[in-house]
């Protein structure tokens, strides 16, 4: 008669948590119970490898001995960080390796990575794994992945097998666009974090084999411009820039927040009444609610009006950023206003172009030069420490010096009461000229007289 193979059963205890039964000989079974299993997927899994242990032993004639039982009880036990070191003292009993037939061995580097860039690990861990925007941090891993590590990519080593060498491979091939030593420093950041993961809460590993001195220094972030009220005037009243994207870019620079969050806004997250918006999902993960404007909620209200929109629909529609490029489309809409200063577009050793983030560090900055602190700032941007508000200390103090001021009223900027039929005589032309660093905006509703910036020529016919 032929023999079945047994293989072992798991099964749910009184107490709530799973046991593992398993043939030890002819009528002879024993149970084992399991802890670290917290479902049925992985109690089953559990429970293959020890009913595949416990049948070797049986075929071997020890199954029954103080060291096999010793053996069973340890591997149903332990956690999965810690399995290998029970399947590797089996095997020398046996003298083989005891691998069940389909046990799913730890995933790639790159499995792990997307599971946590795409919110999968937040909700299969959601006590230890916040879901987060990681559009950025998805970007950058996808370039680890595919770096070649001697013969194959970064991403399709599994992390049990992830070794130090593979860490320091990838990062002596990061591409050349990753100069800046804080550039580095988050490229080291993610593989330190997903091997991180790997260890807790996943538990595919014992421990990360990144040595504690692996992480990069992060050195000086480079400089970042921001619109002086002038520029930003420019381009609010340039007809070459579409309306819906000149809101966008004033509301940022108004207000503070990110983008991301801006064009998760819906109309229905502002209380018009009160002149306040509410933000609830956020990269922080910190609800806040904060006074708008008042010339941001008069050109949110003309917004609406003008689109007859309803509250469910988004204040930005149509915008992209994956498919616009928005710092590339940004600069192009500075361009279109005749904006000519040098900071904006150039790249230099320590300085980049203006990015639409910059028109957050916009609104940090003229808000600290205009008196306003710290608290009432980060009441808008979110910012959760004094230390990156500190990073525009000094451009909002040459700011202040400058006599910049605050940015125009946004409604007039943008000729929306021209544009809804209201009398305003918003049709002029608007001309900036430039007299002794000084300049005038003539004939546009809401800008404030006089303001420092270039010479720019723009119409709102």
């Amino acid at each position: 008669m032929t023999e079945t193979k047994p293989r072992g059963t798991f099964y749910k205890t009184t107490a709530g948590g799973y046991s593992v039964r398993a043939t030890l000989a002819r009528k002879l079974r024993a149970s084992f119970p399991m802890p670290t299993c917290t479902n049925d997927a992985e109690a089953a899994e559990r429970a293959a490898l020890v009913g595949e242990m416990a049948y070797r032993f049986k075929r071997a004639g020890v199954a029954t001995t103080p060291e096999a039982r010793r053996l069973l009880e340890g591997a149903a036990a332990a956690a999965p960080a810690l399995l290998s070191h029970w399947t590797a003292v089996a095997g020398e009993l046996l003298g083989a390796e005891v691998r069940p037939k389909g046990a799913v061995t730890a995933p790639t580097f790159k499995a792990l990575a997307d599971d946590w860039t795409n919110g999968k690990l937040a909700e299969r861990h959601p006590d230890h794994i916040k879901a987060k925007d990681s559009e950025l941090d998805a970007s950058r891993l996808k370039t680890l992945c595919a770096i070649d590590v001697g013969g194959t990519t970064l991403g399709s080593v599994p992390l049990d097998q992830f070794r130090l060498d593979h860490a320091e491979a990838a990062m002596r091939n990061l591409p050349a666009r990753a100069k800046r030593p804080g550039t580095r420093r988050h490229y080291a950041q993610l593989i330190n974090r997903v091997l991180a993961l790997a260890v807790y809460p996943c538990r595919y590993i014992e421990r990360s084999p990144l040595p504690k001195g692996f992480m990069p220094k992060a050195g000086k972030p480079p400089a970042f411009p921001y619109l002086y009220p002038a520029e930003e005037a420019a381009l609010m009243a340039c007809d070459d820039v579409p309306l819906g994207f000149r809101m966008l870019w004033g509301f940022l620079a108004r207000e503070g927040c990110r983008v991301s969050e801006a064009l998760g806004l819906t109309f229905a997250d502002f209380d018009f009444q009160h002149g306040t918006v509410s933000l609830d999902k956020n990269k922080t993960d910190d609800p806040r609610t904060w006074a708008l404007g008042a010339d941001v909620t008069e050109a949110l209200h003309l917004w609406r009006d003008r689109r007859q929109a309803k509250r469910s629909e988004p204040i930005f529609p149509g915008i992209n950023p994956e498919v616009d490029g928005l710092a590339k489309t940004l600069r192009g809409h500075l361009r279109a206003a005749e904006l000519e200063r040098k900071e904006l577009f150039d790249v230099g050793t320590n300085r980049r172009p203006m990015r639409v983030h910059d028109l957050r560090g916009t609104f940090v900055t003229l808000s600290l030069a205009n008196g306003r602190t710290e608290t009432w700032v980060a009441d808008r941007t979110g910012h959760k420490s004094s230390q990156m508000l500190n990073r525009y200390r000094r451009q909002a103090r040459t700011a202040g010096e400058l006599g910049l001021g605050w940015l125009a009223p946004l409604a007039g900027a943008l000729g929306l009461k021209r544009a809804i039929g209201e009398p305003s005589g918003a049709n002029k032309e608007v001309t900036i000229v430039d007299e002794s660093s000084r300049i005038h905006l003539v004939g546009h509703s809401g800008l404030e007289p006089e303001a420092n910036g270039l010479r720019v020529r723009c119409s709102t016919n």
